[in-house]
């Protein structure tokens, strides 16, 4: 396994170097081939960094007030999208990304891509987190 990372990361460095792409192109690109990864296998193990799982914790602790209302609304009588709505009041539902800047880290919650039956766009939020204070600076709720 550290082999391969190791790899990955001499062929990023020489992307950088060759292509001289800019840092917003590679953490496209980089999200783009952690996504496909994932894609191709979702059920393997993965590693949390402990400063990761901080911002994740505090992310959620908002997202969770979010789903919690999902949950009520999809209860209520008059919902005509109620199975919808109560697949994304449900944690498990969702897939987590954290990306990290000099000063924050980003955390996405995006409805997941593993049930190719229910296909959901929108119903995520994308949250700013502070790496000082580990205090939400931005949110961003998708409809």
């Amino acid at each position: 396994m550290s082999a391969r990372l190791l790899l990955v990361g001499i062929f990023a460095t020489i992307v950088m170097v060759v292509g001289g792409l800019s840092e917003v192109c590679l953490a496209e690109e980089g999200a783009s081939s952690v996504t496909q990864r994932f894609m191709n296998n979702p059920d393997l193990p993965v590693i949390v960094r402990g400063d990761y799982f901080k911002a994740i914790q505090v992310a959620y602790h908002d997202f969770s007030t979010v789903l919690a209302r999902r949950a009520r609304d999809a209860n209520s009588s008059d919902n005509a999208n109620r199975d919808s709505a109560l697949r994304l009041s449900k944690i498990e539902n969702y897939d987590i990304h954290v990306e990290q800047a000099p000063s924050s880290y980003t955390v996405w919650f995006r409805p997941t891509m593993r049930d190719t039956v229910d296909v959901v766009m929108g119903g995520g939020a994308t949250y700013t987190v502070d790496r000082n204070t580990f205090s939400i600076t931005k949110k961003v709720l998708s409809k």
